[in-house]
């Protein structure tokens, strides 16, 4: 995830918190194309806008839209 203050890492935080889920191991980053790159290798899960998922096709990940709260 980005560093604090990052718009996507407060939507990922306020959705695993209304799930009740208390993830213990966080990954900051501080590019995009890292991030892309820690969920292409499955260390890691992220949120991402369908644009940049739609940019990087050649990832071989499942995705789950996020309710329309977040």
């Amino acid at each position: 995830m980005f560093p604090e203050g990052w718009p996507f890492r407060k939507v990922l935080e306020e959705w695993l918190d209304s799930n009740e889920e208390k993830p213990t191991n966080f990954i900051e980053v501080s590019t995009l194309d890292t991030l892309v790159n820690c969920v292409k290798s499955g260390l890691a899960s992220a949120v991402l806008p369908v644009s940049v998922i739609n940019k990087t096709q050649e990832i071989e990940c499942n995705s789950t839209p996020l309710p329309v709260a977040y």
